[in-house]
């Protein structure tokens, strides 16, 4: 096992508070390189670089660079296919290492570090006013006659984060997910919600009708994301992931019905009462309002309690 110096700093404190007695208890190691950490310590010696020693030539590392920078859409596995062909076989993991030294993203528009801007980044925060995106999501149904999946397709507006979730069916075929484009476009009117994108998957539930219905009714233009590529559809995927984990998931759902209530509950909670903390940590609803201020002695706070306590908001009444 190779430790690291701040590793190796630790176990030196706490053999250090045992007067370096060590012999019972020290088991990562063995006593003699212990003995020889004391030692380094004593002379002010510090320790080396751990693991393998890094081999790649100063024009290897520019060439990746230079690679990279030159052709943005290229990931570390095209670098590294390319690099093949010119008889040079440096590993994904060392060509990955290069570019996030240099602060260039080993995956450009999929995987770039938080705060590196892509093409991607850029043209989301350009559109976010006028942009939703679109995802579906499944939940397992116990029936008297078996088990079925309910799909549910959901819609975000990427810039008030206001969604709008339909209802659960057994069948999203062409005629329910038509109607659903419909609902969705009359939501965002209501809703005072400007449509000039729509980003989704390449699922196959997705139809002609249903592209067609958006680009004839409000001109918007559809935006599909690259094959398994996830993080582009962040938005509606970060929505499903917190609703399953702070309450779908705790339902074993026995009809439509209950998976309607569960996810219309949470929907409407996520508009009206959740605080967002990239929106200022307030609801939705009171983004466009003055923040509450406190007249006299502050009241009592009342708690709602939603699914049974799994969801709760506080709110404070008047005194």
């Amino acid at each position: 096992m190779i430790l690291a110096p701040e590793d190796r700093a630790r176990l030196l404190r706490l053999g250090e508070a045992m007067g370096h007695e060590v012999h019972a208890v020290i088991g990562i190691v063995s006593v003699k390189t212990y003995r020889r950490w004391v030692r380094d310590q004593a002379t002010g010696r510090q320790a080396g670089r751990v693991g393998r020693p890094r081999k790649m030539t100063a024009s290897l590392r520019a060439l990746i660079l230079r690679l990279a920078r030159e052709n943005v859409g290229w990931g570390v596995r095209r670098i590294v296919g390319e690099l093949r062909e010119l008889a040079l076989t440096p590993s994904r993991a060392s060509v990955r290492r290069v570019l996030e030294d240099e602060g260039v993203p080993p995956d450009p528009d999929r995987h770039a570090p938080k705060g590196v801007e892509t093409t991607w980044r850029k043209f989301l925060a350009a559109h976010l006013d006028c942009m939703v995106a679109t995802d579906f999501f499944c939940k397992a149904v116990w029936t008297p006659t078996g088990r079925h999946m309910a799909h549910v397709l959901l819609f975000i507006h990427l810039g008030s984060r206001k969604v709008f979730v339909s209802s659960s069916t057994y069948h999203p075929d062409a005629e329910w997910i038509q109607q659903q484009a419909r609902n969705a476009t009359m939501w965002a009117e209501d809703e005072g919600l400007e449509l000039r994108f729509l980003i989704r998957d390449h699922d196959s539930k997705f139809t002609e009708a249903f592209d067609g219905h958006f680009r004839r009714v409000s001109g918007e233009r559809i935006v599909t994301t690259p094959v398994q590529s996830p993080i582009a559809n962040s938005f509606p995927e970060s929505w499903i992931g917190s609703l399953k984990r702070e309450c779908l998931n705790a339902f074993y759902c026995f009809s439509l019905r209950q998976v309607d209530h569960v996810v219309q509950t949470y929907a409407r909670y996520h508009n009206t009462m959740r605080p967002h903390q990239s929106l200022g940590d307030v609801p939705l609803n009171e983004q466009e309002e003055s923040p509450p201020s406190i007249v006299g002695s502050p009241g009592p706070v009342r708690r709602t309690k939603l699914l049974g306590g799994l969801l709760n908001h506080d709110e404070r009444q008047a005194a």
